[in-house]
């Protein structure tokens, strides 16, 4: 009699390549899946690019071919947006680099944006802003502050001013500059940078407001006693004459109004130190910043 041959190894051979052939094409359709999203995201990304280009040209309407193409404190609210919706385990901080380069690259649609910065901060800026923007290193901070008023599209990235970084005090005196912005490397980390330009101030729903003032010396330790008691911080402090103190102080504030009523209660409450008093910028609060 001959043998019986068992039919359990082919069964299992033809178990084996429908179970290869199931995998294989479950990742085609997965593939497939992702392809059909990667050509969403692109279509988007390109729709998007014409209403930036609409923006651009409603803004030149209006303004003579002189618009603002950089808005850090809209920025800002764009990116918490973001952030707040986000769930999954794709990394936040990868996103946020997505978006800032991307915007960077719609910024650079609308018009030529000069971004000046000292070298210590280099790469820093060129992260931050992505490879799309007109780039210049700088030496003379004073220099490149005085000349800001000349273009509002040029903007100035300076380190966060301090007793030795004392470039801040050049505000005082130039009216038409202000810090419009803050440089981190993500919205999770300490403010590493400022942005300086010469368009006006623009608040968003969480604002570090910052304030200058020149002050009689004899006052000093009463103007300090003042700011700690109602919740400002001081930025740094230099002496301009042997009578004279600069100070640069900021405080949290939820909008512009609310920023105006702080500089009048100061100015009510310490007429006789004050010299001269203002608001030189409001810079949008990053998470860390805000708890």
């Amino acid at each position: 009699m001959p043998p019986i041959k068992s039919k359990s190894k082919d069964k299992n051979k033809k178990i084996v390549k429908k179970s290869e052939l199931n995998k294989v094409d479950n990742l085609n359709f997965i593939r497939n899946k992702i392809d059909v999203i990667d050509q969403k995201i692109h279509k988007l990304i390109m729709q998007r690019s014409i209403y930036v280009k609409n923006i651009a040209f409603e803004k030149s309407k209006n303004t003579k071919g002189n618009s603002i193409i950089y808005r850090p404190a809209r920025e800002h609210e764009v990116l918490m947006a973001l952030l707040n919706r986000h769930s999954g385990e794709f990394p936040k901080e990868v996103l946020l680099k997505i978006w800032r380069t991307m915007i960077g690259a719609y910024i650079s649609m609308q018009g030529n944006l000069k971004v000046s910065y000292v070298s210590k901060l280099e790469v820093l800026v060129k992260d931050y802003f992505g490879i799309t923007m007109d780039y210049n290193k700088i030496t003379n901070i004073k220099k490149s502050i005085s000349i800001l008023p000349n273009d509002v599209n040029h903007i100035l990235v300076l380190p966060l001013p301090s007793n030795k970084n004392n470039w801040w005090q050049n505000l005082l005196s130039i009216n038409s500059v202000n810090i419009i912005g803050n440089l981190y490397d993500n919205l999770y980390e300490d403010t590493k940078g400022y942005i300086l330009s010469s368009q006006a101030l623009e608040f968003s729903k969480h604002n570090k407001v910052i304030y200058i003032t020149l002050i009689k010396n004899v006052y000093e330790i009463s103007f300090d006693k003042y700011l700690s008691i109602n919740n400002y911080l001081i930025l740094a402090k230099a002496s301009k004459t042997n009578k004279e103190v600069i100070i640069l102080f900021a405080k949290n504030s939820v909008s512009q109004k609310d920023a105006l009523k702080n500089l009048n209660d100061i100015k009510k409450n310490s007429v006789k130190s004050l010299i001269e008093l203002k608001i030189i910028g409001a810079v949008s609060m990053n998470n860390k910043e805000r708890n």
